[in-house]
C-alpha cells in the first residue's frame, strides 16, 4: 500500500480541481457518422469479392442463404445525416465516439452513454450499451470489483474487455480498461488530442419508421468522487430507406357464388326420463340447451338477410331398446319439444314453420362416433354393424345379441348411446329479394390483405407464408427481404416487366454479382421511371452497379 500514499495525499490538496476544470472548460465527448473503412471491413469487402457476394457482414440461415445484419459501406460521410438500409428488419448503426485528451485522465472513470431515438427526437429514449473507459490510477486505487458490481453490475457481464496491457489498439497510457457488452468496437484509433471509437449497434425495426436519432450523454467521475456531466452534443440523424416501397398495395379479390338458399344446422341433447315423452327442463342440461336453442331461433328472426321457410326438428334415438318402440319414443319426443318451444319461444309464425319428424335408431351417428372413438374393439365392432346395415339384417338382433358380446359394450351404451338421443335443428333460410338461385360476386381477398400488412410491419417471415400461394411480387418481395436471393431471382423472372420489377431485379443480381445482368434491368426500369436513378444511392446493393455507370446522373 506504500506506492499510494502519494495518490492520496495529492488528493487532499487538489481535489477541488479535479472536476472543475471540466466544468470551466465545458468539456465534452463528440459523435460524429463513421467516416473510416475499417481493416476488418477491408478484408469482408475483399473476400466478398472472391465469393461473389454481396458487400454485407452476416450469417448463413438454415436454408443457406446469407442473412445481411449489417450493410458494409465504403463512402466518407461527414455530415450529420446518413441514409442507411434496413433488411430483413434490422439496420447496422455505425458511428464515431471521440474523447478528447483532457478525459483521458489516469484518475477518471469516465461513462459514455449513447441514447437511441425512434422516429423522433422528442420520443422517450432508448439507452443502448454504454462505453466505459478506466484511468489506471482510478481502477488501482479502487475496489474494481466491488464497485462495478454495485454500479456497473451488467457491465461485469460483458461480452467482450479490451485491456491496455495486452491489447495494442489502445495507445493512451492513461487508460487501463474499455467495456463493452452489447455493442461492438469495430476500431479504436489514437491521435494526439483525441481516441475515437468506432461503434456498431445492430438495430431491429418493427414499426414503420423513417428516422433513427443517436446522442450522447454521460458522467466523469474522479478518484475524489466529485463527477462532471457531460453535455449533450448535437444529434446525429439517420434516415432509413426500405424495400417495402416496392409492396403492391392493390387489393386481390376472389370470386364467391352465392346461392339463393341456405341451411343453419343446430344439434341439442335434450334428455328425457326412460319410458317418458313429455319434457323436463330441469333434467339435466336441458336449461342450458334450450337457451342455445331460444337464442338461436332469435338471432334467426331478427336478421334482414334471409327468410326463413322453415324449421325442421329431426330426432333420433339410441339402439338400446326395439327398432319400433325406439321409432315411436323419437317421434313422440320431437312433438313434444316443437309444442314446447312454440309455446316458450313467443314467435307467431313459429308453429307454421316447425317441421318434427324423426329417424329413430341413429346408426349412422353411431358408426361415426365409434370410428372416432378409442375402442379396442373398434374396427371388430364396425365390421358387424357395417354387415347389418349394408344386408338389411335385423338390426334387433344386432343391437341385443352382436353388440353385447363385446367386452366395450358397456362403454359403448354409458358413454355414446346418450349421444344419439338428440335433436337436430335444420334452418331452410331463403335470401330476401334474390330472384336467381345463385349470383357470381367478387369480395376482398382478406388473407391477402393480412401478408401486406406484415409485411409493413416486417414481419417477414411470417408474410412469406400467406403470399408463397400468390407467387407476385409481394412474394418476391418477402424473399428479397430475407435475402433467399436465388427463389427471388426466379420469381421475378415469371413477373410482368415493370419498373418495379426490374429495380428489384437490379437489386438480386447485384446481391448475386452479375453486374452486366444487373445494369441491363437497372436501365429497363430507368426507361419505365428515369427517377429510380435517384432511389438507387439508397440501397447499398447497387453500389458496384452505380460505380460502373458513372455517366447516370449526367443527364
Amino acid at each position: 500500500m506504500k506506492r499510494f500514499i502519494y495518490p492520496f495525499v495529492l488528493l487532499s490538496a487538489v481535489s477541488c480541481t479535479m472536476t472543475s476544470r471540466l466544468y470551466r472548460d465545458h468539456e465534452v465527448a463528440t459523435i460524429a457518422q463513421e467516416n473510416i473503412t475499417s481493416s476488418v471491413e477491408k478484408k469482408l469487402i475483399k473476400s466478398a469479392y472472391k465469393k461473389n457476394q454481396v458487400f454485407t457482414t452476416g450469417r448463413y440461415d438454415k436454408d443457406g442463404e446469407l442473412d445481411i445484419t449489417l450493410t458494409v459501406d465504403e463512402v466518407v460521410v461527414k455530415t450529420k445525416f446518413r441514409n442507411i438500409a434496413e433488411r430483413n428488419g434490422k439496420v447496422g448503426l455505425k458511428f464515431n465516439i471521440s474523447i478528447p485528451k483532457s478525459l483521458q485522465d489516469k484518475y477518471y472513470n469516465v461513462l459514455i452513454s449513447p441514447r437511441l431515438f425512434i422516429g423522433r427526437k422528442d420520443t422517450i429514449p432508448q439507452l443502448i450499451e454504454p462505453l466505459l473507459i478506466r484511468g489506471y490510477i482510478y481502477a488501482s486505487i479502487s475496489d474494481r470489483q466491488q464497485q462495478l458490481a454495485d454500479k456497473y453490475r451488467l457491465l461485469y457481464k460483458s461480452r467482450g474487455v479490451l485491456n491496455a496491457k495486452n491489447d495494442s489498439l489502445l495507445t493512451s497510457k492513461t487508460i487501463t480498461t474499455v467495456q463493452g457488452r452489447s455493442m461492438l468496437l469495430d476500431t479504436i484509433l489514437s491521435t494526439p488530442d483525441n481516441i475515437v471509437y468506432t461503434y456498431i449497434h445492430e438495430l431491429p425495426i418493427k414499426e414503420d419508421i423513417t428516422k433513427v436519432f443517436i446522442t450522447i450523454g454521460g458522467e466523469v467521475v474522479s478518484i475524489d468522487n466529485t463527477s462532471y456531466k457531460l453535455p449533450q452534443v448535437d444529434t446525429i440523424q439517420y434516415n432509413l430507406s426500405t424495400l417495402n416501397k416496392f409492396i403492391d398495395l392493390r387489393p386481390r379479390y376472389i370470386e364467391k357464388i352465392v346461392s339463393k338458399y341456405a341451411v343453419v344446422e343446430d344439434k341439442r341433447s335434450i334428455l328425457f326420463k326412460i319410458g317418458k315423452t313429455y319434457v323436463i327442463d330441469t333434467l339435466g342440461d336441458n336449461k342450458a340447451e334450450f337457451a342455445k336453442i331460444y337464442s338461436l331461433l332469435d338471432s334467426m328472426f331478427v336478421q334482414d338477410e334471409f327468410i326463413i321457410d322453415s324449421i325442421k326438428l329431426i330426432a333420433g334415438s339410441s339402439p338400446d331398446g326395439s327398432v319400433h318402440t325406439n321409432k315411436q319414443y323419437a317421434q313422440a319426443r320431437v312433438e313434444a319439444l316443437s309444442k314446447y318451444l312454440i309455446k316458450g319461444a313467443k314467435i307467431d309464425s313459429l308453429e307454421e314453420l316447425i317441421k318434427p319428424t324423426s329417424i329413430g335408431e341413429n346408426w349412422a351417428e353411431l358408426v361415426s362416433l365409434i370410428s372416432h372413438s378409442d375402442l379396442e374393439e373398434k374396427s371388430a365392432i364396425l365390421e358387424v354393424i357395417n354387415d347389418y346395415l349394408s344386408n338389411g339384417k335385423n338390426l334387433d338382433e344386432l343391437e341385443n345379441i352382436k353388440l353385447r358380446k363385446f367386452k366395450e359394450y358397456k362403454e359403448i351404451r354409458d358413454s355414446i348411446y346418450p349421444q344419439l338421443r338428440s335433436v337436430k335443428f335444420s334452418y331452410s333460410l331463403r335470401r330476401k329479394d334474390m330472384l336467381q338461385d345463385t349470383i357470381r360476386t367478387n369480395e376482398i381477398d382478406q388473407t391477402y390483405l393480412k401478408g401486406i400488412n406484415l409485411i409493413k410491419k416486417r414481419r417477414y417471415r411470417e408474410a412469406l407464408e400467406v403470399f408463397k400461394h400468390y407467387k407476385d411480387r409481394n412474394h418476391a418481395l418477402c424473399l428479397i427481404n430475407l435475402n433467399h436471393n436465388r427463389s427471388a431471382l426466379s420469381l421475378l423472372k415469371t413477373l410482368p416487366s415493370d419498373e418495379d420489377t426490374n429495380y428489384l431485379l437490379a437489386i438480386v443480381l447485384c446481391r448475386l454479382n452479375k453486374l452486366n445482368e444487373a445494369k441491363e434491368c437497372f436501365n429497363k426500369a430507368l426507361e419505365f421511371n428515369s427517377h429510380l436513378k435517384f432511389r438507387a444511392g439508397l440501397d447499398p446493393e447497387l453500389k458496384p452497379l452505380l460505380d460502373i455507370m458513372p455517366n447516370l446522373f449526367n443527364n
